[in-house]
């Protein structure tokens, strides 16, 4: 029998072709999802893009006793000495201290972001810190939630603020922080490893928890658990707050050196300075202590005023609040602002606040610092400011109500009244044109911001 020869229709041939054509997209895209796939895996095992609570648990170093360490209940703490759990937010050094069950990341500052007293006898919530802090329908409140530039990665604070007998040994009840900024609880230092971890930083701090008699407890310079001797106390403020566990770093390695980053940003004008940062002009120092409502730069002297390489105390004058006719509100624009470079083309005229203290020990900063204003070139903080800390016998742009002669200084760490024939330091503070720009430096305090040069002919 013959065999049957096959013959290609044209119809055949067109399906086949069809055929070929369809595997081959088929084999394409099923190669390119491989890709895509093994691109993503990278991704997200990477540093840059993954969850940063995921990063830091999967890099423990078990064989060190200061390490993160896992509870019993599934959450993590930095215990000891640890050097790895440096963090940058909105361009301020914070050290990271635990992750919850729901991998939320709680934070706080390296430093002191400043000095205020803490002496109400009251729950932590309704001291004029927490004010300070959290931004209410109260006015003036949130001075330091304004800091943060982008707060879409916080979730709130949940820190023990309960009334202790005893601080050791002691259990926390029901009593916590749910607002979005709170301040260290005794446990929390303790669970770190108290004077023997990182939260030891060699300065004095408030925490958030009383004593049996509604004193607030602290922590020394040495590190040691203390308790508030006065009502005009004025020592270190470190900010806690919580990340979600949605957060990602985009670089760094968590050493001081290398934090580990969650928002890069452009820095060219002065009004991009991260808050805090340093800034370089007329030969002096300067911090960024917020941005107004107009774009521009507020700046607080890094130091205080010097001739010849020492402090320059002078008088305050013949009145207990800013003249600028005569004392220190004349001196500051008149002689100082001439040793300001090019002033005019810098700085902007603002309306600055001053308030009066009843007596020190009713204080509150939202009704102390507030009450009347001064518009003028240089002036001098209130208590409300930030960026107090380590400087001594500084002028405040407060008074008292007593006697017309006194006004506030801190001094060793305590808010004082002196006369105003008496002397004191200036920490002086100017408004700066946010549209000026930024020729280098990265904003530290060994490598400032420097400004652009503005001619003056």
């Amino acid at each position: 029998m013959a065999k049957k020869r096959f013959k290609m229709t044209k119809e055949k041939r067109f399906q086949i072709i069809n055929t070929i054509i369809i595997l081959g997209i088929i084999t394409f895209y099923f190669g390119r999802l491989i890709y895509f796939k093994k691109k993503l895996f990278i991704i997200y095992h990477n540093v840059n893009y993954s969850y940063l609570s995921t990063v830091l648990v999967d890099r423990i170093d078990y064989s060190s006793k200061d390490r993160l360490m896992e509870n019993e209940d599934g959450t993590y703490t930095y215990v000891g000495n640890v050097n790895n759990n440096y963090i940058s937010v909105s361009g301020n050094l914070y050290r990271i201290m635990s992750i919850d069950a729901n991998n939320n990341i709680k934070i706080i500052a390296q430093e002191a972001i400043t000095v205020m007293p803490l002496f109400e006898k009251d729950v932590f919530n309704n001291t004029s810190i927490s004010h300070w802090l959290n931004k209410l329908e109260l006015e003036n409140t949130g001075i330091y939630e304004k800091t943060i530039k982008n707060s879409s990665f916080l979730v709130k604070n949940s820190s023990c603020i309960c009334q202790l007998e005893s601080f050791e040994n002691h259990i926390c009840n029901e009593a916590l922080d749910l607002n979005k900024f709170g301040l260290l609880s005794l446990k929390e230092y303790l669970a770190a490893g108290g004077q023997n971890s990182y939260l030891n930083n060699g300065t004095s701090f408030w925490l958030g928890n009383r004593n049996g008699e509604g004193k607030y407890y602290l922590i020394n310079e040495e590190g040691a658990i203390g308790i508030s001797y006065s009502d005009s106390l004025t020592i270190g403020v470190r900010p806690v707050f919580t990340l979600s566990g949605s957060t990602t770093a985009v670089s760094g390695d968590g050493t001081k050196e290398d934090p580990f980053i969650l928002l890069n940003s452009e820095i060219e004008k002065a009004l991009d300075a991260p808050i805090g940062s340093y800034i370089q002009y007329a030969g002096i120092k300067w911090r960024v202590e917020s941005i107004d409502e107009n774009r521009n730069v507020i700046l607080i002297m890094s130091g205080v005023i010097q001739k010849d390489g020492q402090d320059y105390a002078i008088k305050f004058g013949s009145h207990n609040y800013l003249n600028l006719k005569s004392g220190l509100g004349h001196y500051l624009n008149n002689e100082f602002i001439n040793e300001l470079t090019n002033y005019e083309d810098y700085l902007v005229i603002k309306k600055w606040k001053y308030g009066t203290f009843p007596y020190i020990g009713e204080y509150d900063y939202r009704a102390s610092c507030y009450d009347n204003e001064i518009e003028c070139y240089v002036a001098i903080p209130n208590i409300s400011f930030k960026h107090l800390t380590g400087n001594e016998n500084i002028y405040l742009a407060n008074n008292g109500t007593q006697s017309d002669n006194l006004v506030c200084i801190i001094n060793e760490n305590l808010i004082k009244y002196i006369n105003t024939n008496e002397t004191a330091n200036v920490k002086a503070v100017i408004c700066l044109n946010g549209q000026v720009m930024i020729t280098s430096g990265i904003g530290t305090e060994d490598n400032p911001f420097v400004l652009e040069v503005i001619s003056n002919e």
